[in-house]
């Protein structure tokens, strides 16, 4: 929603649509690095600027998965000749698990399919059918190249990973059929690499840029190797567990495993393979599900294929569960030809049609129950806080995105209140970019957040300076924080208390201002509490409300060390 309210505000205003410091301040975010859906808000820009960045990003997730399945359809029209077929493999594929669980947490460039099925159609017609010229193809594949990289370049690495398998798989069978057949298919592959050079070169240099070159780019992982290694699936992930429930800011939210096929969904492909394995496609397609849950359940083998490409450049930004999407596409591929061939066997009636169509329309509904019952998924917008409404853009304010859900949220505001404030973080991977500033002061912030199960021990006198410093350096002129009102023990969500502490620590106590407390920020550093005063002051029965007058109380009669020292 963000990227949608700033592509379109810096189209409407001459300013860089791949680059704002709006977000990250003052480092900035690279749109294009972060898999932000560029394409997506450039395409539904004259929506944003009719209507607001919420209407286009509701528009984006609810035609995604339409459009998705329209171009699978269009795709394995080239293979099939059945429009029940088509169709059966378009709803797989654009209403999957994977697209619907993509939905519910608002990412538009996971719900947005139509790279990999364009690639396969684009190759089928250049290999198979021979009715597309290569140079045509090449023109046409570099022009999707650079929407995706866009758009996704999670899912354009992906895409590139199954092509690569698959090229390498039909080369090796082909040459040991038909060698000359074979140095054909490889001299059209280069030609039609070649005219897609021109597209990349022009399109794609920009956007190139920005990816390799560009400020605020990922210059690394988007997550610790340690992280990326958790996020693979166990096997029984598969045909266990379609939906969970987890809590969020605005309820409970169920959601998707996009991992899910259900047995009765495996048995069926099963099934369709063991009829159809005379076929060398399906062989093919065998190869790229095993492919897929290889790489998306890697950690959990003996034997893990993804970490064979991970450390590669670009594709280690790929994260491993996410190659799912391969065997998603593999199975909508393999229901299309089980239920051609349900068709040619009924119109035979042959009796084993029965059987490959009941167990098709298990999985069917095994799979339907599971996505209905995390729909209907609309993004919703949020109220707008006094304390943030800037009279102009001038002199926009800096905006701490603190507690913890405030960060989305203050995003989705920006994007709403037309970029009138600077936020120093946002929830995502580049959370600092290597800044050790921002890195110190956000290292701080998230180490007094409530949410750490464990209440954390009071700022000593260098945690309070690395708040101080990074203060400075994000531009902030004065912190406003609605004054906590919470009618039991501790607020329910987002209990800001600890923060209230070290803020009234660091800079005294708060004026209240239209029922909201304002502090100033001051250049040197006051006096500290003892740490039985802090915990105190952040105890079970403390109220929140009361805690800067707690604090700040020690200061008035003289609590603290002589040399400003925390005593013990």
């Amino acid at each position: 929603m963000w990227t949608n309210g700033w592509v379109a505000h810096a189209f409407s205003h001459l300013e860089n649509p791949f680059f704002s410091t709006y977000l990250f301040h003052p480092l900035g975010i690279n749109l294009v690095s972060n898999n932000d859906s560029w394409t997506l808000a450039a395409l539904f820009s004259p929506l944003t600027w009719i209507a607001g960045p919420l209407a286009s990003m509701n528009a984006e997730l609810w035609l995604g998965p339409v459009v998705s399945a329209l171009v699978m359809a269009v795709a394995v029209g080239r293979v099939t000749s059945s429009r029940w077929s088509q169709w059966c493999a378009g709803l797989v594929w654009g209403f999957s698990p994977f697209v619907i669980r993509a939905m519910a947490y608002g990412w538009t460039n996971l719900v947005w399919l139509i790279f990999p099925p364009l690639v396969f159609y684009v190759g089928w017609r250049l290999f198979v059918d021979h009715d597309i010229s290569p140079r045509r193809a090449g023109l046409v594949l570099s022009v999707a190249t650079v929407a995706e990289l866009l758009l996704s370049g999670e899912i354009l690495a992906i895409t590139a990973l199954a092509t690569l398998i698959a090229l390498v798989l039909l080369f090796i069978v082909g040459w040991r059929k038909n060698r000359s057949a074979t140095k054909g298919a490889a001299r059209t592959a280069v030609t039609s690499a070649v005219w897609s050079l021109p597209g990349l070169v022009l399109l794609g240099a920009v956007p190139a840029y920005y990816v390799l070159l560009g400020p605020a780019r990922l210059a690394n992982w988007v997550y610790p190797e340690s992280t990326e290694r958790l996020n693979s699936y166990p096997l029984a992930r598969l045909v266990t567990q379609p939906v969970t429930y987890t809590g969020t800011i605005v309820g409970r939210l169920a959601l998707l495993d996009d991992s899910y096929l259900g047995i009765a969904l495996v048995l069926a492909l099963l099934t369709v393979v063991i009829v159809l394995y005379r076929r060398s496609l399906a062989w093919l397609i065998v190869a790229w599900a095993i492919f897929g849950v290889w790489c998306a359940c890697s950690t959990h083998l003996p034997i893990g294929i993804f970490e064979l490409f991970w450390r590669l450049p670009f594709v280690r930004n790929i994260t491993p569960h996410r190659m799912i999407i391969v065997t998603w596409f593999a199975a909508a591929l393999l229901v299309a030809l089980g239920v051609e061939d349900v068709q040619r066997r009924w119109s035979s009636r042959r009796s084993s049609a029965s059987l490959i169509a009941a167990l098709l329309v298990a999985g069917g509904i095994q799979v339907g129950i599971a996505i209905a019952t995390s729909l209907p998924i609309v993004a919703l917008g949020t109220s707008s806080d006094v304390a943030l409404r800037v009279p102009s853009s001038t002199h926009p304010l800096s905006v701490i995105t603190f507690p913890a859900p405030r960060s989305s949220r203050s995003m989705m505001q920006q994007a709403t209140e037309g970029f009138r404030f600077y936020i120093p973080g946002g929830y995502g991977p580049q959370l600092t970019n290597g800044d050790p500033v921002t890195q110190a002061g956000y290292d701080e912030l998230t180490r007094l957040s409530s949410f750490i199960l464990v209440a954390p021990t009071a700022p000593t006198r260098a945690d309070l300076l690395h708040l101080q410093r990074a203060y400075r350096h994000w531009g902030v002129q004065r912190v406003v924080m609605p004054i906590t009102r919470c009618v039991d023990e501790k607020c329910v969500s987002g209990d800001p208390s600890f923060v209230i502490s070290a803020t009234t620590e660091l800079w005294g106590r708060p004026r209240v201002i239209a029922g909201e407390w304002v502090w100033r920020p001051r250049s040197t550093l006051g006096p500290i509490v003892s740490q039985s005063r802090w915990s105190a002051c952040t105890s079970i029965e403390t109220r929140p409300r009361d805690i800067p007058a707690c604090i700040a109380a020690p200061v008035a009669t003289g609590a603290f060390s002589a040399h400003g020292q925390r005593s013990s």
